[in-house]
């Protein structure tokens, strides 16, 4: 997380002289916006963390933010690598698809109205490895998949924490672009067996750590925004 401070640091630096203060104050406020999300979505665990009786770990290693093992760091990149390239694939050969994740509304959308290369750059960064990727990791897989696997063992608890993710996916995208039901059934899938995956890999090689889960969602993301911003 320091290491991407610094580094969005830099870009930042680069970046932010040149362009016009209405520019400035998007990256501002998309990057106060990604730290919110992250606090927002650490909110709850962090409260449940502070009522355990058991105080053994710290918040970070209830939470699952640990170093990882090297296999599950290649475990997820490449699942990272299959899942993209499906859902960059459905893109460029369904016109549905297409259409949902280059309108405004949507992320990616939004970001391909930016004039600017360096800019869409930046906004990809904050977006992909922060307020998507890492506040998610936290709360989906961090929280979520671990107590429901305490209460119900791991296939029951990770299949549902894996359904819940995808269903709030389909919700944001329902909510946001009403797209057809072709679409949201493939977004659900997408994000299921995503989820699925990912916490298989958390739970049985990364010893309960949601670094991997972290990476293979913030790859996925960035190539993803990045082929749908500069390429479709």
């Amino acid at each position: 997380m320091i290491l991407f401070c610094k580094a969005l640091s830099r870009l930042l630096t680069y970046f932010l002289p040149i362009h016009p203060v209405d520019v400035m104050i998007d990256i501002i406020s998309e990057l106060l916006s990604a730290v919110l999300q992250v606090i927002v979505f650490s909110l709850i665990p962090f409260l449940v963390f502070l009522f355990r009786k058991r105080k053994e770990i710290t918040f970070f290693e209830y939470i699952g933010l640990v170093r990882p093992t090297l296999i599950s760091v290649k475990y997820a990149i490449v699942t990272s690598l299959l899942f993209v390239g499906v859902g960059v694939v459905m893109v460029f050969v369904d016109e549905d698809v297409r259409e949902i994740v280059v309108a405004p509304p949507s992320v990616t959308g939004k970001i391909r109205e930016v004039s600017s290369t360096g800019v869409a750059l930046v906004l990809i960064a904050i977006v992909a490895l922060v307020k998507t990727s890492f506040a998610e990791e936290v709360f989906f897989r961090g929280f979520v998949a671990r107590r429901l696997m305490v209460w119900l063992g791991y296939i029951w608890g990770n299949w549902i924490q894996s359904l819940f993710f995808g269903a709030v996916h389909v919700f944001l995208f329902w909510k946001l672009m009403n797209p057809s039901l072709w679409v949201l059934l493939f977004i659900f899938a997408l994000a299921t067996l995503g989820g699925a995956v990912i916490g298989w890999i958390k739970e049985k090689y990364a010893h309960g750590s949601i670094v991997p889960g972290w990476i293979a969602h913030a790859l996925g993301n960035t190539i993803s925004y990045l082929m749908i911003v500069f390429v479709a």
